[in-house]
């Protein structure tokens, strides 16, 4: 055996030596064949072999399929041989008949010989390509050995002729009985090619009842009726018309019948699977189509997750495909066959079955996606996003799923940018609030599980085991974590107070609007009265000069005033009371508004840290700098880093910013130079080299010199640099580079920022005061903007 393409090639992506082929890969023609760095990017044990073992297996296929192919001629030729024995038995009785015969099969005998020495000697050729993708159809197993040979397809026609020719010479003849043995070898031949004749359907006259092929195991007459009804089917389901005499009260239905509401139920099945099917294809596609947008960002961690879903997506496709088959009568199946098809037509629930397998399925489908939502645990904020949209998608009902469509659709079809745009907000906002209710919850549990180990003294424990210094490591980071999210919830919780007093306070002013109304109908009530005074004394002077005449009348009218008077000014004094009350109550209640409002704008102040480097002057500048460039406000800030507290060095800097975005930078060199920079560029410390900022809102800053650098719209791509092995760095130059030990370092200011508008004799110490940066001080603050 030759292979004449059997040279060493390279890795077009790595140009790497070729150590293996992923005979997967193979199939969806794709690339197959993969070097070192290939096999750790695509790792699937099933599928990917060494080079060698592959170029084994399709050697030892080939052998495989000669031998099958030398066996399926050798069982030919073997039955062929007694078939020429037993011709040639009978040969004189029918010389003339049987001389073309045995002529006709010498010639095929000669031929399968033929075919079999030229299958012996033939050299296999080696085609890597070809053979690698027929070997990765026939592969059944993981190892390097489980396979399937390929079927072999042979041209049966003339072979097939040849025997019915020899069939129907012999069929001619009188004595058929001392042919019977040369019958069963052509019916051996026949079946060692599965050559069968397909079973035709039975026809019924129409004039004809419909009966089933079987017998009444009682009378044994044709079975022509089915019994569905449940509660009677301690007997058999099937009768004969000895069986519908003996038994007249049961719910018969004919065979005609019991095969239409058969195929009504197979239809109903088929249509409940291609909806379901249709269902879960919708869904696998959404998430595909959420995981494949998420893996332009983290496509080593994804790739694995979106070729299982392709092949859920195919499995599920494929079984479609499978219970989507033409629906058979019942006429031609066996008593076994019959009497699953009545129980299943008597059952009420005759889908019960497929609910089940459907309901298993889900379950299934909810191990599935549970196992992605935790693969994607480990990512940040998109797959966050990924993670909410894909449980959003798999816990759908049918009304939710319908609407998720509709919103894809109509978005996919308008062509308004804007209009997407804010749609994708809405939806990203959405699950922005969602993450953060659950970091919420999730928090509190959290510290009721702290505060039940150390109720139960456990806590201490782990403290003292062997790996306690990084639970103690962890824990300072939860303790730090715990006083942020302690600062959320209480800003949480002082905004619902202060909505609660704000409601009291309304509440409070609408009833000293009231109460004010009401003085204010009580003073109408006492003008009334004074009016009516002046009237009386009107009336008393007038009375006056009779005054003889009315005397009882007078003193009487004296006394109602002097009652009427008292009345006045109790009323005045209860007024002035109440009035004094309320005036006082309103007084309590601006001065709680005021001490609330005071404690409000304190706590603000609190969830800001304020950089020690930098004067508050200049930090006000650099905050207005921010914000104008980001065009949102800094709602707080939180120092991350501290060089002198944390260590001055690339490690420690890098294990408190990395995936950390909207971070101030500030250094203080040991010249005394106060310099740094601000970027919205997220710092990954694994992942190396330049973050483009499309916004163009980084920039530098140096406060010894009161000066500002903005980012060059030609040099966007080169915002920050990103590296393990360094500090923070700005620019490609670079502008500003901090080494691992934060002492070594240049500057090349001027490369990627703008500094045109200054005058700067020397730009590799402008910065520094001096050549290399020498830190004595590094602050990192990360800015929270709304």
């Amino acid at each position: 055996m030759s292979f004449n393409d059997n040279k060493i090639k390279m890795c077009q992506a790595h140009l790497l030596e070729i150590l293996a082929v992923d005979l997967n890969a193979a199939k969806e023609q794709k690339q197959k064949y993969l070097c070192a760095k290939c096999l750790i990017e695509r790792i699937d044990g099933n599928y990917i072999v060494l080079l060698k073992e592959a170029i084994n297996m399709i050697k030892e296929m080939k052998t495989k399929c000669k031998e099958d192919a030398v066996k399926k001629t050798q069982d030919a030729l073997t039955n062929m041989q007694n078939l020429q024995s037993s011709v040639s038995k009978i040969n004189e009785q029918f010389s003339i008949v049987f001389e073309k015969l045995q002529n006709k099969i010498k010639e095929n005998i000669n031929l399968n010989e033929q075919e079999i020495e030229l299958k012996k000697n033939l050299t296999d050729e080696l085609i890597l390509d070809k053979d690698i993708e027929t070997l990765s159809f026939v592969k059944n197993g993981s190892g390097s050995s489980n396979f399937d040979p390929p079927k072999q397809k042979y041209n049966l026609d003339n072979f097939v002729q040849l025997l019915d020719k020899i069939q129907n010479d012999l069929l001619q003849t009188s004595n058929k009985q001392q042919f019977s043995e040369i019958f069963e070898q052509i019916q051996q031949l026949k079946s060692l090619f599965q050559l069968g004749q397909p079973t035709l359907k039975r026809k019924f006259n129409k004039h004809e009842t419909p009966t089933l092929k079987q017998l009444c195991n009682q009378h044994g007459k044709k079975i022509m009726m089915m019994n569905l009804n449940q509660d009677q089917l301690e007997q058999s389901g099937l009768a004969c018309e000895k069986c519908i005499q003996q038994f007249p009260k049961r719910e018969y239905i004919t065979i005609e019948d019991a095969n239409i509401k058969w195929k009504e139920f197979q239809g109903q099945q088929k249509q409940m699977i291609s909806k379901y099917n249709n269902d879960r294809q919708f869904k696998f596609s959404s998430v595909i189509k959420l995981i494949q947008q998420l893996k332009d960002i983290y496509d080593h961690t994804l790739s694995d997750l979106i070729q299982q879903l392709e092949r859920q997506k195919i499995m599920n496709y494929e079984n479609q495909n499978y219970n989507l088959n033409y629906v058979e009568d019942i006429y031609e199946k066996d008593e076994q066959e019959i009497l699953k098809i009545v129980d299943i037509l008597s059952q009420k629930d005759k889908h019960q079955r497929l609910k089940k397998e459907q309901q298993e399925q889900d379950q299934v489908d909810l191990i599935f996606y549970q196992n992605l939502k935790q693969n994607l645990e480990n990512l940040m904020k998109y797959d966050l996003m990924t993670k909410y949209n894909l449980l959003r998608i798999q816990n759908m009902d049918q009304g939710q799923l319908s609407n998720y469509i509709e919103i894809n659709q109509y978005n996919e079809s308008q062509n308004n940018s804007d209009f997407k745009s804010i749609i994708k907000k809405f939806q990203q906002l959405d699950q922005f609030l969602s993450i953060i209710e659950d970091a919420n919850t999730f928090y509190i549990k959290l510290q009721q599980e702290i505060d039940d180990l150390k109720q139960k003294q456990q806590l201490s424990q782990l403290f003292n085991s062997d790996s306690s210094h990084i639970l103690q490591q962890q824990y300072e980071v939860f303790k730090e974590n715990s006083k942020k999210m302690n600062l959320l919830i209480k800003a949480d919780e002082n905004q619902n107070l202060l909505t609660k007093l704000e409601q009291e306070f309304n509440q409070n002013k609408q009833s000293f609007l009231d109460f004010q109304k009401q003085s204010n109908d009580n003073n109408k009530r006492i003008e009334t009265l004074n009016t009516q005074i002046e009237q009386l004394n009107q009336e008393i002077s007038k009375l006056q000069q009779n005054k003889s005449q009315l005397d009882q009348s007078n003193q009487s009218l004296n006394n109602q005033i002097h009652q009427l008077n008292q009345q006045i000014t109790k009323n005045q004094k209860e007024a002035s009371q109440q009035l004094n009350k309320k005036d006082q109550e309103i007084i309590k209640l601006e001065q709680q508004q005021n001490l609330l409002s005071q404690e409000f704008n304190q706590f603000k102040q609190n969830l800001r840290d304020q950089p020690k480097l930098l004067n508050q002057e200049f930090y006000i500048e650099v905050c207005k700098q921010i914000e104008e460039k980001s065009n949102i406000k800094i709602v707080c800030s939180f120092l991350i880093y501290l060089g002198t507290r944390d260590g001055l060095n690339n490690s420690k800097c890098w294990g408190k910013i990395n995936g950390k975005s909207n971070l101030l930078i500030i250094f203080k060199s040991k010249s005394g130079n106060i310099f740094g920079g601000y970027s919205p560029c997220q710092w990954l410390e694994k992942q190396n080299g330049y973050v483009q900022d499309q916004t163009l809102s980084s920039f530098l800053f140096s406060q010894t010199h009161n000066q500002f650098y903005q980012l060059k719209e030609a040099n966007k791509a080169h915002a920050i640099y990103r590296h393990q092995s360094y500090g923070p760095s700005f620019g490609n130059g670079y502008d500003i580079y901090i080494g691992s030990d934060f002492t070594s370092g240049s500057s090349s200011l001027g490369t990627a920022y703008q500094i045109d508008k200054y005058e700067i004799q020397d730009t590799t110490i402008h910065l520094f005061g001096q050549s290399t940066p020498n830190l004595e001080e590094c602050e990192i603050l990360e800015l929270i903007l709304k």
